[in-house]
This record gives structure tokens, sequence and C-alpha cells, in this order.
């Protein structure tokens, strides 16, 4: 039964997702048709760019785009073995840290020579042994 709800929980995120790109296509669309319509309605003038130059301008920024975020998964993955030994050398040095302030309390409970009692209202006795 659970199964058969995560699976139409899953198929519904899916047709949802589907939506929401036929959505943004359509929408897409739309402006093209307008701007195509604009252009129909202004070809004299030869002041506006044409509908092809302008997509052929957000190809090339695309491409660009795409470039550079191959030569930057490039990168990552390249320094991935390294990143990954910097944040276990973090991890230690927070765990030596830590134990280091632990001992650190232990060692100011014990006092030289007698133990050290805090009381829940903040009073500290001393006693000598």
């Amino acid at each position: 039964m659970q199964s058969k709800i995560t699976e139409t929980e899953r198929a519904i995120r899916k047709l949802e997702q589907e939506w929401q790109e036929l959505q943004m296509e359509h929408e897409r669309s739309q402006l093209l048709l307008e701007k195509a319509n604009e252009e129909m309605s202004t070809a004299g003038s030869g002041e506006r760019v044409s509908l092809k130059e302008t997509l052929s301008q957000q190809i090339l920024e695309q491409e660009t785009a795409i470039k550079r975020l191959s030569e930057e998964k490039t990168m990552l993955l390249a320094t991935k073995n390294e990143r990954a030994q910097q944040l276990e050398m973090w991890t230690d040095l927070r765990k030596l840290f830590e134990v280091k302030i632990r001992c650190l309390h232990e060692r100011k409970q014990r006092g030289p020579g007698g133990t050290l009692s805090v009381s829940r209202g903040g009073a500290e006795t001393f006693t000598l042994q």
C-alpha cells in the first residue's frame, strides 16, 4: 500500500514538473510570437534586430555559459580528493580541540590538590584533599 502511495506521489511530481516545463515553453513561444509580430509590423524601418539575430545571440550566450560551467565542473572534479582531504583534516582539528577543551575542564574540576564544585546557582566550592 505504501509503495503504491509513493509511486503515485512520484508520478504526480513528474507530471507537475512536465506541466511546469510545458507552461514555460508555452510562455517562451508566446514571447517569440509577439516578437515576430512586432518585427513584421516594423519590417520596413530597419532599426530593429531580427528575430534570427536575437535567437543566434541567445544561442551563443547559452553555449558560452555551457562551456564555462563545463570548465568549472572539470576543475571541481579535479580537486575533489583534495577538498575531501581538507574537510577531513578540519574535522580532525575540530575533534582535537573538543578533546583539549574537555581535558581543560576536567583539570579545572580536579584543581590543585582539591575538587572544584559548581552549584546550579553558580556558587563555586573548592574542597582540599
